[in-house]
């Protein structure tokens, strides 16, 4: 009797199940998944209900926190494929890193002061004058300080 016929009446494998068997393999191309993105979705109940579902760590933090959290970090919103959850996450663990704090209220107020002018300060080594150039003065102990001008 040839194997061919044993495996067959032993294992309830067939003849075309064997052939099919020692065929060889062509790799088809796994279609790619499609990345959650596309526009950026309005934050509504709705979402945070079904980010909580999905993480229900999310729940242990203030829903306004949380809604005001994912509304900054979508500032990321193209450098994670459009996946709010992943900005959910982000927004969670900031919260998580200060829980006795509104930590974007916090990054608010510091993001305000850099988008102030930054005052005016002389030049390294010199006086600025209004309405004027530098004039660079040498320290005393500079070594520059006996280079002819």
């Amino acid at each position: 009797m040839d194997i061919h016929k044993i495996v067959e009446a032993t294992m309830q494998v067939t003849e075309d199940d064997m052939e099919r068997a020692s065929a060889p393999m062509v790799e088809e191309p796994i279609p790619a998944e499609p990345i959650v993105g596309g526009e950026r979705p309005e934050i509504t109940p709705e979402l945070i209900a079904s980010l909580v579902e999905q993480m229900p760590e999310l729940a242990e933090v203030d829903v306004n926190m949380l809604i005001n959290g994912i509304n900054v970090e979508m500032e990321h919103f193209e450098t994670v494929g459009g996946d709010v959850a992943i900005i959910a996450k982000v927004a969670f663990d900031h919260m998580k890193e200060f829980p006795n704090a509104d930590y974007y209220a916090a990054l608010a107020e510091m993001e305000s002061g850099l988008s102030e002018p930054a005052p005016e300060e002389p030049a390294p080594g010199g006086v600025v004058e209004p309405g004027g150039d530098a004039t660079i003065t040498p320290k005393p102990d500079s070594p520059f300080e006996n280079v002819k001008k």
